[in-house]
């Protein structure tokens, strides 16, 4: 029902937006994402290849998610 950002703040339905960290990728925390109850991950090609083939949710993948991120605002360490 949301979007976002923080594997920690998602609620059931949430759309988790994975993005690369100034420490860690956020598709490191794909499966904290889903057990909180994540719906689907928005990534990039990196973060694509972070998540584990065990994940069952969609995983959509955005060449340009970091262009898309900055763009409405956010400062991912792209």
């Amino acid at each position: 029902t949301g979007v976002n950002l923080d594997s920690n703040q998602i609620h059931a339905g949430d759309l988790f937006v994975a993005l690369s960290g100034e420490k860690t990728h956020g598709a490191a925390h794909a499966s904290q994402a889903i057990n909180k109850g994540a719906a689907a991950i928005l990534t990039d090609e990196v973060g694509s290849n972070l998540i584990p083939d065990s994940i069952t949710v969609p995983v959509l993948t955005i060449t340009n998610l970091c262009w898309l991120a900055q763009t409405n605002g956010y400062r991912p360490a792209c």
